[in-house]
């Protein structure tokens, strides 16, 4: 089981092995890694009865460890997953997703602004990523929580931050792949990792109900502008919660949403710079010119008249999938597909990079081209997952995407820098599996 870059690794075994469709079996789990977007689909979302459980690492879900298994991303198939979907499904649908326009087009000008009275200290791309990142940061604590995020020094996103990277962490320990360590005492030497569990543990609760609380006394001495989680709340109470679970509930999906779009939408806008070339930089700029002409800026509402931008938002998805490996599921109960027996309890892997770079399904898959959906039969890059885990906030993206993207092609044009010998520097291609899944 490849520990890095397994959606690389999982294209050269399926090659070896001459089949889109494999299982790997580890101390006795099985994997099934899906290749192809075929099988995905009749898995994953056609059979989702049976595929939509949720693998989780250890680390994450075990009580004396980080215990954050009532996360709505990682909680299994069950009744508390159905209302913390309900709850997401309310809010972030595209009937309502206009909600949050607003924000999203307020945060795209500030970015704007940021980068013409910096443009000279952008002497890196990760400078850029930074301000991308607060972007998304100022958009996702605005339109949850209610919550305008002052900088990148601002100590509620600080502790934001410091959670996310803490749990990102507590998905890779070798607990993950060996559970009896579970076992070890911690006073035996190099089991330190379980104070450091319980410290992340700590920090990601208090960090939940601070965020929490401090939007409900907003809400209840009356906000100018209701976040989702009066929406969370009102629609929670419909759905019979009441009290602390109803607090706890909304806490937990609230935050839930801050991770998945931070993790998600960020990396997807990191490579926005190595992906676009200057051809399709031309051809954006020149459609935004043509339809709104050089008095204003976009809005989303634009989105319909800017068909070449959509198409190139897409051709962003695609090249570089936030989750390369998907959404990792699991099984309810057995299953026979094609022949084949897939137990009770298995992960199940949708490599979306793989689906990605299927030259049966898109010509020259390397080659960064936003006209490869003018074809209708060319269908959209699965990014963001199948079935019924599929990602609740994939309109919310898309359109974080769209004004993005959009602003900044509206203002400027992007190009590699240079090196000492006047030679483009091109960042690498990479992509890793984001923790919100």
């Amino acid at each position: 089981m490849p520990q890095s870059n397994g959606h690389v690794k999982f294209i050269e075994l399926g090659k070896k092995l001459n089949t889109d469709m494999f299982s790997l079996t580890v101390l006795g789990k099985t994997t099934v890694v899906l290749n192809s977007r075929d099988d995905a689909i009749n898995l994953l979302q056609n059979r989702s009865s049976v595929y939509s459980d949720r693998a989780c690492p250890l680390m994450m879900t075990e009580p004396s460890l980080v215990n954050c298994a009532d996360l709505t991303s990682f909680v299994g198939y069950n009744e508390r997953w159905r209302k913390g979907r309900r709850l997401m499904h309310i809010q972030l649908n595209k009937q309502t997703g206009g909600s949050f326009h607003e924000s999203q087009e307020r945060e795209a000008r500030l970015l704007l602004q940021r980068l013409i009275s910096t443009v000279e200290q952008l002497d890196s791309s990760e400078k850029l990523y930074q301000e991308f990142f607060r972007t998304l940061s100022g958009t996702l604590m605005s339109s949850i929580y209610g919550y305008r995020v002052r900088d990148l020094d601002d100590p509620i996103l600080k502790e934001v931050l410091r959670m996310v990277e803490n749990l990102s962490t507590a998905c890779m320990p070798t607990i993950n792949v060996f559970p009896s360590l579970l076992y070890v005492p911690e006073w035996f030497p190099g089991a330190g990792w379980k104070k450091t569990a319980r410290e992340w543990r700590i920090q990601y609760e208090d960090t939940v109900k601070g965020l929490f609380n401090w939007t409900k006394s907003r809400i209840d001495s009356g906000a100018d502008e209701p976040p989702m989680v009066l929406s969370f709340l009102t629609e929670g109470e419909k759905l019979g919660l009441s009290g602390e679970e109803l607090n706890d509930y909304v806490g937990k999906v609230a935050v839930t949403l801050f991770l998945g779009g931070a993790e998600t939408v960020y990396s997807v806008k990191k490579d926005l710079q190595i992906g676009i070339d200057s051809n399709s930089q031309r051809k954006a700029q020149e459609e935004i010119d043509a339809i709104l002409g050089t008095s204003r800026l976009p809005v989303l509402e634009d989105r319909l008249l800017l068909p070449y931008t959509d198409r190139l938002i897409q051709e962003v998805l695609r090249w570089c999938p936030a989750l390369p490996l998907g959404i990792p599921h699991a099984t309810t109960s057995e299953d026979i597909y094609q022949g084949f027996r897939i137990p009770k309890g298995a992960m199940v892997i949708g490599n979306t990079w793989a689906m990605s770079r299927d030259q049966k399904v898109y010509k020259n898959p390397e080659e960064f081209n936003p006209d490869r959906f003018l074809d209708p039969l060319v269908p959209p890059c699965p990014a963001f997952g199948f079935g019924r885990r599929e990602c609740p906030g994939v309109h919310f993206a898309e359109s974080s995407l769209f004004i993005v993207i959009a602003s900044l092609l509206s203002a400027f044009s992007i190009h590699a820098g240079k090196d000492a010998n006047g030679e483009d520097i091109v960042p690498k291609l990479s992509s890793k599996n984001a923790l919100l899944l």
